[in-house]
């Protein structure tokens, strides 16, 4: 510490983000592995519950969003070719497309002049012929995330690092993304709302009493994936668009290296969120919406999706992940946390509720209270009458 360490003896990763830092003239660089000593149990939760403050408080986070490992490096190598719009990755495409096809005008009259707009079917992102989407040119019309299918985006400790983040440089496969709080820019011009990680929505949509949650009064409440409840035309709200429930549906999908891991990898998050709530968090459950946050099941596969008002059009679900439980105690069975694999919440209906939590706790392993907890502890009551 006192000589310093030769940059050529560092992992690629670390070699080209000191390059991007001292193309941006600052100081000092975070990293992990490096900062917090990896093999001391008493440094590693000391500083583990100090992520909030790290990357809240960070001028840039560094992304290398391809990247294997960390000798993989920040600059992937852009093949001739293997570009390919987002545009036509919103549609499904993995590969170029050819703008072919009947072409379509559209003829906007103003006093100075007249413009004219050239569309092509092949081009148009965000809608499908039963779910449509207002579009803007140069934007977006459907929620699609182009950093979703990157290395990075499927491991778990990324996923806090991300939300935490005022701001963030993506380094993907073929080009830059630039993520703040308001949106994500790409290196070749498309601009996409910024509702997939956001801190600020997160919190807003955690502040909403439970009547803006759910589903409406007097709507039936099933767990059937082919419920309207779940259909486009009823889609819950609340703490789903950006919220809580959202967030932990994408960050039970991802990989951690220590399972272990599962809840000190949103500690961060979690601590921030408690901090401007008040609300108490209980291995991954937060006691002001305890029954909305007891609602989940496991979901191995892509649902059907509703299409018409009669049914569902059958089609096989896309296998997602397995689901394994393990063998160390790691949170009681009533969080989401206690088992590994993709889950799903389901919406509930509160004017049809019937249960009240009467008392919830859980004990810390250690000193995080927002990390591994040792024990849990939940009592129910069950009316015959919903509450409300």
């Amino acid at each position: 510490m006192e000589t310093g360490i030769a940059i050529s003896f560092l992992p690629k990763t670390f070699q080209e983000a000191i390059k991007i830092v001292k193309k941006l003239g600052i100081k000092y660089l975070w990293i992990d592995c490096l900062c917090i000593i990896q093999d001391d149990p008493a440094d590693w939760e000391s500083e583990a519950a100090k992520m909030a403050e790290v990357y809240r408080n960070a001028y840039l986070t560094i992304a290398a969003a391809n990247s294997q490992d960390s000798y993989s490096g920040c600059f992937p190598n852009r093949e001739n070719g293997s570009y390919v719009s987002p545009a036509t990755r919103s549609m499904g495409y993995s590969v170029p497309r050819n703008l072919g096809g009947n072409e379509v005008v559209l003829r906007l009259h103003s006093p100075e002049q007249n413009h004219q707009i050239h569309l092509f079917k092949e081009w148009l992102p965000g809608s499908s012929f039963y779910d449509l989407q207002r579009t803007e040119i140069g934007s977006f019309g459907r929620n699609y995330d182009p950093i979703a299918n990157e290395a990075l985006s499927s491991r778990g400790w990324t996923l806090q690092e991300r939300l935490l983040a005022p701001r963030t440089i993506h380094y993907a496969a073929d080009q830059m993304f630039y993520e703040c709080e308001t949106q994500i820019s790409s290196e070749d011009g498309w601009i996409f709302p910024g509702t997939f990680f956001s801190m600020n929505l997160l919190l807003q949509t955690q502040l909403r009493g439970a009547a803006a949650h759910g589903l409406p009064r007097n709507t039936s409440l099933s767990l059937s994936p082919g419920h309207p409840a779940n259909s486009v035309t009823r889609k819950p709200h609340g703490r789903w668009a950006g919220g809580w429930l959202s967030m932990i549906e994408n960050y039970s999908r991802r990989l951690l290296t220590n399972p272990n891991d599962k809840l000190p990898a949103l500690a961060g998050v979690a601590k921030a969120m408690a901090e401007e709530t008040n609300d108490c968090y209980l291995a991954g459950v937060w006691l002001e919406h305890m029954p909305e946050d007891l609602c989940w099941r496991v979901s191995t596969h892509e649902e059907p999706v509703p299409i018409t008002m009669d049914g569902l059009r059958p089609r096989k679900g896309i296998h997602i992940g397995d689901v394994r439980r393990v063998d160390e105690y790691r949170a009681p069975t009533w969080s989401w946390a206690y088992l590994d694999g993709p889950i799903k919440f389901i919406p509930l209906s509160y004017s049809n509720l019937v249960v009240r939590v009467m008392n919830a706790t859980t004990t810390p392993a250690g000193l995080d209270p927002y990390s591994r907890v040792s024990d849990g502890h939940l009592d129910l009551l069950v009316m015959s009458s919903p509450l409300i």
